[in-house]
């Protein structure tokens, strides 16, 4: 999904990975959470421990186009 500009976050256990700190609504997670993210260059280790896969995008058609695919 990265290649379509759409941000990836994995959630698991207490902590929040992500690979761009700046990308959309990071910091409006920040808030809704109350984690402070984890930067990865990559999620190689972490499919089989995530808890949740969240796609992020702004604007929203962006995301809805890949999640038809």
């Amino acid at each position: 999904m990265g290649r379509h500009h759409v941000g990836i976050w994995l959630f698991g256990g207490k902590q929040w990975l992500l690979t761009d700190p700046d990308g959309a609504c990071v910091e409006l997670e920040r808030h809704t959470v109350l984690l402070e993210p984890t930067v990865v260059s990559n999620f190689d280790d972490w499919p089989g421990r995530a808890a949740k896969i969240v796609g992020t995008s702004i604007p929203y058609p962006r995301l809805e186009r890949r999640h038809k695919k």
